[in-house]
């Protein structure tokens, strides 16, 4: 299984706990997957002559999930690893596949949109 998490700086979230104390703070988790599942979901072109038939299951795989302030984006898929893992990705993904890394550049920038988006709302009640 992959995971990696999204969560705020150390000083946002100290506020946040505070607030939430008045007001539930969960996060906008469906928001979050509208917007960052179909970019962790997405596969690179077939190479030319390929035999192998995807079966999309490697991308359906990926899930969010919330605990408090913490988004989770995990793929339980059993050979995930094998193709995003940043140290154990496999030479037949190299340069094809993202690593986790890579993947976590691409999410997080639209992940602190959505945040910045909610508190805005939150705020503004």
């Amino acid at each position: 299984m992959l995971s990696f998490d999204v969560s705020g700086a150390p000083e946002t979230l100290r506020r946040l706990e505070t607030i939430e104390r008045t007001v539930d703070t969960t996060p906008p988790l469906s928001e979050l997957n509208d917007a960052v599942l179909p970019i962790l979901r997405l596969y690179p072109p077939e190479r030319p002559g390929q035999r192998y038939v995807r079966t999309g299951r490697l991308g359906q795989g990926w899930r969010g999930s919330a605990a408090g302030q913490v988004v989770t984006l995990e793929n339980p898929v059993e050979y995930a690893g094998a193709v995003y893992g940043d140290s154990t990705q496999r030479a037949a993904f190299v340069g094809r596949w993202p690593r986790l890394s890579e993947l976590r550049t691409r999410v997080l920038p639209v992940a602190l949109n959505i945040y910045r988006e909610w508190v805005e709302r939150l705020v503004k009640g």
